[in-house]
């Protein structure tokens, strides 16, 4: 009965801390924009840019952007809402 229970125990997942030290999962391998200095961007026009391409980048939403159709986002990107109300509606990053 003792080692059913030991058993039991080892197999709970490990529960969730306050924060972790470095990423975890899915996101654990990614490179994303590592330090690159953070752009700010309020509109739809000024996301575009601020995704092209395959160098580092971190981009900062402010704001609820628009989006409209696919937006390509390129390798290397960190994508971070700023505030509550910060994010994007109905599109298609790729």
């Amino acid at each position: 009965m003792a080692s059913a229970a030991a058993v039991a125990v080892l197999a709970l997942p490990r529960p969730a801390g306050a924060a972790e030290s470095s990423p975890v999962g899915f996101g654990a391998v990614t490179t994303g924009g590592g330090r690159a200095t953070a752009v700010t961007v309020s509109t739809l026009d000024a996301f575009k840019a601020a995704v092209t391409g395959s160098s580092a980048k971190v981009v900062r939403v402010s704001g609820t952007i628009s989006l409209s159709g696919q937006v390509d986002v390129g390798s290397n990107t960190t994508v971070l809402g700023v505030g509550s109300s910060s994010g994007s509606t109905a599109a298609v990053c790729d």
